[in-house]
């Protein structure tokens, strides 16, 4: 599936979708999301590990820093509302989240803890390989 053409369309067909699985993708997990939240409300488990997150003028900024660049990809308060949309989560991992800084999604993970949601993710590391533009970035 071509993760960064996807719509409520093509999702709109799984109602009874219980797990999602989308490992190692690069894409606009925010609103896949989003989709998958209005669309799948048995949902119990989303994993996105090793996935990275991107936003929609995620070429426009290939050149910013790594919190410039993705902060937009992914703001902790929407994903929050999103992810606490779905009743019968119980399990998520949501891959790399855009950012180096541990803290920067620590509220939103408490409050998932306290539904019952085990939640896993990674941070971007400091140095990082880019093969988009062949370079490292801090």
């Amino acid at each position: 599936m071509d993760y960064a053409n996807i719509s409520y369309r093509d999702l709109q067909p799984l109602v009874n979708l219980v797990s999602f699985s989308a490992t190692h993708a690069r894409t606009q997990w925010l609103q896949i999301i989003g989709i998958l939240q209005k669309s799948s409300l048995s949902l119990e488990i989303i994993d996105l590990h090793s996935s990275q997150w991107m936003s929609s003028d995620d070429y426009d900024l290939r050149y910013a820093e790594p919190e410039e660049r993705y902060c937009g990809a992914c703001p902790e308060k929407e994903l929050k509302e999103l992810l606490l949309g779905f009743k019968n989560l119980k399990k998520v991992d949501l891959g790399t989240l855009p950012t180096t800084d541990r803290a920067a999604y620590k509220l939103m993970e408490t409050e998932l803890r306290e539904q019952g949601v085990v939640v896993e993710w990674e941070s971007c590391r400091e140095s990082w390989w880019c093969s988009v533009c062949g370079s490292f970035h801090k």
